[in-house]
């Protein structure tokens, strides 16, 4: 992974996220994907109503950074 690039792309996601509106999952129909923020860039993100806890905290892009040490 190029620390840089990603880096970069985090930033990019980060601005394009600024200020979203988190979706409400209590307003979705009973067994609807649960939605969630990520706590990198606050890109939304989904998994499956029956997940088992933990959830993830981190979007599939995030994860990486997070496992490198990129993010706190």
């Amino acid at each position: 992974m190029n620390q840089a690039k990603a880096l970069e792309a985090l930033a990019v996601r980060q601005a394009e996220n600024k200020g979203r509106r988190p979706i409400d999952n209590s307003s979705l129909p009973a067994g609807s994907p649960m939605h969630f923020n990520c706590q990198g860039c606050n890109a939304d993100f989904e998994i499956e109503e029956k997940y088992v806890p933990p959830r993830p905290k981190h979007c599939r892009l995030c994860t990486p950074l997070l496992e490198a040490g990129l993010l706190n």
